[in-house]
This record gives structure tokens, sequence and C-alpha cells, in this order.
């Protein structure tokens, strides 16, 4: 039996409102410490038992597996252990773009090298092939509906395997998530992939759930448009101000106009339980909304945390203060 009700009285009104939206596209922007972890496993439940004869699965992904982990735990814990039972997972983004590329494959959308249906994906190649700094990587590409194996000249050197090493590997079905990327990459580029997916999705999944969703890039944004297109329900859960991957492609401006533009009802938990007292609620608040604040001057002895507007300031008021600029889209490290 679901356990949805177990400490639904713990919940803060914004919580509940957010958790309990019927409609199919739904945003959620959370402040650090607001609690998305549970809107997100509350809403994977409200969709696994809301419609109990659409045989269709419950998925909700994040972008790293210790995230992903503790939604599924949280899960697992107010819903039980069936609420999980296939086709219903909570995997990493990655994982489900491997399942859109072997539907592909499998579909005969795409022809892998060696014509493979199935294969081993990888975190990284140094674990299986040599590789060694030097500026052509070899990469895969989409030639009609063919994978195909081709290099490409970077900027500076990077760490890749041999293009003779690479194509034996992807040849035998080998290769990494990074391939599997650039694979649904290049096929995406094409009506025939964009069809077969957004069937895919109206076939298997009837919601999606997507955990720190400011750190999507362009592909990952366009796998939201076909799950959207398929009618599936689509919630995104995230905060402009924690984009962690923009080494990756992650663009949290393109990511808000996406919301902005596509219909989005958008709920904010701003009320977050890591504040000690309400005056640092309240400077939290307003420094999230880009409202001026006064703070009263004093030794940075007596704080935790420091705030100026020029590094020199922060350099100069104590030694053991870190320096750290702030900024939409994350936190930068100096």
């Amino acid at each position: 039996m679901p356990r949805s009700s177990t400490g639904l009285h713990a919940l803060t009104p914004q919580q509940l409102t957010a958790s309990g939206s019927a409609r199919d596209r739904v945003y959620v922007e959370a402040a650090p410490g607001s609690g998305k972890t549970t809107v997100s496993a509350l809403r994977f439940g409200l969709h696994r038992f809301g419609t109990p004869t659409d045989a269709r699965a419950v998925v909700a992904v994040s972008f790293t597996r210790s995230a992903t982990e503790e939604l599924r735990t949280r899960v697992a814990r107010q819903w039980g252990s069936a609420s999980l039972r296939w086709p219903h997972r909570v995997v990493t983004l990655d994982s489900l773009l491997c399942d859109l590329l072997f539907h592909l494959l499998n579909e005969g959308v795409l022809h892998w090298p060696g014509g493979h249906t199935e294969l081993d994906v990888l975190d990284s190649w140094r674990t299986v092939l040599p590789t060694k700094p030097g500026r052509i990587r070899p990469v895969l590409q989409v030639d009609g509906v063919h994978v195909v194996i081709r290099t490409v000249n970077e900027p500076q050197d990077t760490s890749h395997p041999s293009a003779l090493h690479f194509k034996g590997a992807v040849s035998a079905g080998t290769c990494t998530h990074d391939n599997v990327r650039e694979a649904l990459q290049g096929a995406l580029t094409a009506g025939p992939a964009r069809r077969a997916l957004i069937s895919y999705f109206e076939n298997t999944v009837r919601s999606l759930t997507v955990d720190e969703v400011f750190d999507a890039n362009d592909l990952d944004r366009d796998i939201f448009s076909l799950v959207a297109s398929a009618s599936s329900s689509l919630t995104l859960v995230g905060d402009p101000w924690q984009a962690l991957y923009q080494f990756r492609g992650a663009r949290p401006a393109a990511m808000a106009a996406y919301i902005s533009e596509n219909g989005f009802v958008t709920h904010h938990l701003d009320n977050s339980f890591r504040w000690g007292t309400d005056r640092q609620a309240w400077l939290a608040r307003r420094l999230r909304r880009s409202l001026p604040v006064t703070l009263p001057t004093g030794s940075a002895r007596d704080a935790d945390m420091v705030l100026a507007l020029k590094w020199k300031a922060l350099w100069d008021c104590d030694p053991h203060v870190l320096p750290l600029a702030i900024k939409p889209g994350g936190l930068d490290p100096l």
C-alpha cells in the first residue's frame, strides 16, 4: 500500500501545493533546504498511484548517482518498495538516454557499427582502453541512419583513446555515456528518430520528473520537448542558483527560457529549513531575488559568513574566509 499520507502534516503549504498540482507541465523552483526532494518524491507517488489502470511507467531522473539514490530512497520510504516495481523507476538521466538509444537501434531507426542493438556503456574509456593527450579526438556522428566513427579537432589537448582503439571498441558494441549523447544528438536532427522517440514516450512513459533541471544541456532540453510532445506529464525541479554542470554544456538561462516559453505552471519553494533565524531567511530571500540588503559592519571573526562587493574586501577581512562568488547559475569558487 502507498504510504503518501505519512508526514503530510509536516509539509509547508508551498510543498503541499507543488506536490499536489494536477497540471501536466509543472516547474518547482526550490531554494536550498526547502524540501525539493520531498516534493519530487511526493509527485512521483501521485503519478504512480493516481492512475492505477495506466500501465505506462512513472520515471524520475537526476544527473548524479548520489542524487538519484537519494530520490529513490525517499520514494521507497514514502510510498513503499512496490512503488518502484518495474517499469516504474528512479534512474540517472544517462540511463534514460541509453534506453532511448537502444530503442532507436532495436527499431532499426539507427544502425550501430557491427549491427549491435545492445551496448556496453562505460563512464570512461580509461577503464578499458589506453588513453593519451591529443587534439584529434574520435567521436560518433550520424550519417543518415548509420552511426559512424569520425574524428574532430579539439582546441586543446584532451585525453582519449586512439582512433584505431576507439573503432575496435565501438564496433564490438562498447561506448561511453558521452558517445551515447553524441549518437542521440546526431539522430535527433532527423524526423524519423524524433517521431520514434515521441512514440516511445507516448507508449511507455506517463510521467517524467527531472531533478536539478538547471544542469540540463541542449540535448537534455530536446528530450524534455519530446516528452512534452508525447503528452506525458513533465515535472521539472531545480534552482537556477545551484547549477553545477556548465562544463558539460548546461545553460541555466536557456533552461529558464524553455520553462517560460512552454506553458509550465511555476511553484516556488522558498521556505528553507536551513536557516537558524528569521533574519537569515529574510536575507536569503532578498539576495535570491537580487534585492538590496544592508548588513551591519563588524569583525569577520564574529560571523559565519561575510558578504562583500569586491574580492579585496573578502581577502583582507579575515584569513578564515574562503571567497565564493554567487551568481545566477551557481557558486563560482575562486
